[in-house]
């Protein structure tokens, strides 16, 4: 057993009483009864970890479901995470790691809703093999069950070649696959097939777009959460052409010593060679960036295209993002002041040098945008001398996450779906520094204050793992303010899956008057949900901001284009037209040989 699981398992009383066995449609399991008990909440939760949703995946090859075994196989240890660069919280990695985990209520329930959580690592890393997603809190305070999910990760999933050989996107796939054995097999748990929410935070945000978008998974869920991400965050997806497919396949082909010449036998070579030396070659080649791409078969056009057209899921969502995202990036450029209580300061050029940047990232390049974009952003109210760390992370949160999420909930809401939109601002409390003979030791206080409700800061509360004691470190604050919020978290996600509404935890409930209700965001009312222990409502966040990014500066680019520009733009729309006519014809061919 996995060191991580034991850690965990050891949070929670174990029940002495016979450990639960689970007949699937592929064989029988067995895993493991804990007790959670806390805040007045004592419930057994059934514990089925590392259970395989299909077979060991084929390099580059679509994901097969499992075939059935005999005996009962142990459910009882996290199994490997896919495929990434090592890190020391991934004790293994694998290419065989397509297993899932599942988290259900003692006694078995009956029809109960299903939240299917799929994590982030911006399609390069992460995995649901470790305690960050350990779904013992979640189901006990909601009463749910939850199923936590792996998928290939990188080169192993994102590789292509432009052609039917190798069309990519296998970890949505592999994805799919897990929503196909998740109908087939959860009613065995207690599960209604019929109530299923998918749920994602960051990469795993996207994926959740993204399933709305493919005609492949509309079907096998019925509402979505999506936590920091979705289809328009600029790291989600890229319109590449097959013929640049192609000629990064052939610079990877050659990295690794195989032939070019045949697509077939340059896969095959590439399949032999060594899982990490592929990694570590790919990452270069590719930037470590592996997006979504329009592959014919998850994904049949551009998320543009298809919210355009309407060809998109009509469901009921929750989505939103952290008040102050944008700190994750200073966080990577100013590790001197990690673990230190004060921000480190932008001066104006940095800021606005920061600003150019990303308006670049998004297509608006050219003098007439970029003066827009820093006419908007900077604070001209300060000083040139004065510190504008703020606007640094203003542009990052709006351009990665919450103007991307103000574009989606506006295409959603236009089709009548429930949209409840929040923004975690609670900034998590540290307790002090570390005292060495009365003087504060700052470098031992682990915590970094500055970057208040970062990315990712609102996980910890939906997982409930201030009741971990793996994450109770000494020099974290876990005050009742902030159980109490985790708790009220849950519950909103919980009953959001039961009910379609964060608000009740079932459709005939009442609302809870004594919290301010969770009013439905419209175009008109503009309404969030503010995630501190306030939990007050807002309205018309970063308003200004979106409606510049989201709908003047696209009209502004398209009246400062020249003529020459649009025609380039033609020519090279059309080139991919022809590109992707030809794709399609050797496909039909090849399916009719």
């Amino acid at each position: 057993m996995m060191r991580s699981t034991l850690i965990i398992l050891a949070l929670f009383s174990l029940n002495t009483s016979a450990q639960p066995i689970v007949r699937l449609h592929e064989g029988l399991i067995e895993g493991k009864t804990v007790l959670f008990n806390e805040r007045n909440i004592s419930q057994l939760v059934d514990v089925f970890l590392g259970v395989p949703f299909a077979e060991p995946p084929i390099r580059f090859g679509a994901p097969v479901p499992k075939t059935p075994w005999s005996g009962v196989l142990d459910t009882t240890s996290f199994k490997p995470a896919c495929m990434q660069t090592r890190k020391k919280a991934l004790p293994n990695v694998d290419e065989d790691c397509l297993y899932l985990n599942v988290y259900s209520p003692n006694p078995k329930p009956s029809q109960a809703a299903v939240l299917v959580y799929i994590h982030g690592g911006t399609f390069r890393a992460g995995t649901a093999m470790r305690p960050h997603s350990y779904g013992v809190p979640l189901v006990a305070v909601g009463n749910v069950i939850l199923v936590t999910i792996n998928y290939r990760l990188g080169i192993f999933s994102r590789f292509s070649t432009g052609t039917y050989e190798a069309r990519g996107n296998y970890g949505m796939l592999d994805q799919v696959e897990a929503l196909r054995w998740i109908q087939r097999n959860i009613g065995a748990f207690g599960g209604d097939g019929d109530q299923v929410t998918l749920m994602g935070f960051s990469a795993g945000a996207g994926s959740v777009n993204f399933h709305l978008l493919s005609r492949l998974s509309r079907g096998l869920f019925s509402q979505a959460i999506m936590q920091s991400g979705n289809v328009f965050s600029p790291w989600a997806f890229k319109n590449v052409t097959p013929e640049e497919d192609r000629k990064k396949a052939e610079q990877l082909g050659l990295s690794m010593g195989c032939p070019t010449t045949s697509i077939p036998d340059m896969i095959e070579c590439l399949r032999t060679t060594k899982a990490t030396i592929l990694t570590t070659t790919a990452n270069t080649i590719y930037n470590s960036e592996y997006p979504i791409h329009v592959d014919g078969l998850f994904l049949e056009d551009t998320p543009s295209n298809l919210y355009r057209l309407g060809e998109f899921k009509v469901c009921p969502l929750l989505a939103g993002y952290s008040r102050d995202e944008g700190t994750t990036t200073l966080r990577s450029f100013y590790r001197e002041h990690l673990h230190q209580r004060y921000r480190p300061q932008t001066n104006l050029k940095t800021a606005q040098d920061h600003v150019i940047s990303m308006m670049a990232l998004i297509g608006y390049n050219g003098t007439i945008l970029r003066d827009a974009a820093l006419e908007l952003y900077t604070d001209w109210s300060k000083a040139a001398d004065g510190d504008f760390t703020r606007t640094y992370i203003d542009v990052y949160t709006d351009v990665f996450y919450a103007c991307t999420t103000d574009r989606v909930i506006r295409a959603h809401s236009s089709e009548r779906s429930k949209i409840f939109k929040y923004i975690f601002t609670h900034e998590p409390t540290v307790s002090k520094p570390i005292l060495h003979h009365g003087i504060a030791d700052v470098s031992m206080t682990l915590p970094t204050p500055w970057l208040n409700a970062t990315h990712g800061a609102d996980t910890m509360y939906v997982f409930g793992r201030h009741f971990m004691k793996e994450f109770q470190n000494p020099l974290f604050n876990y005050t009742e303010e902030n159980k109490a919020l985790s708790v009220q978290i849950m519950k909103y996600w919980t009953n959001f899956a039961k009910s379609s509404d964060p608000n009740k935890s079932s459709r005939d409930d009442l609302i809870d008057d004594e919290i301010e209700p969770w009013f439905p965001f419209t175009t008109d009312g503009l309404i969030h949900k503010e995630l501190s222990p306030t939990l007050r409502n807002g309205r018309a966040a970063r308003a200004k901001e979106c409606h510049f990014l989201n709908v003047y500066m696209p009209q502004l680019k398209s009246a400062t284009k020249s003529i020459t520009e649009d025609e380039q733009q033609w020519k090279q729309d059309y080139k991919s037209w022809q590109e992707y006519f030809i794709s399609w014809r050797d496909r039909f061919e090849h399916l009719n040989e």
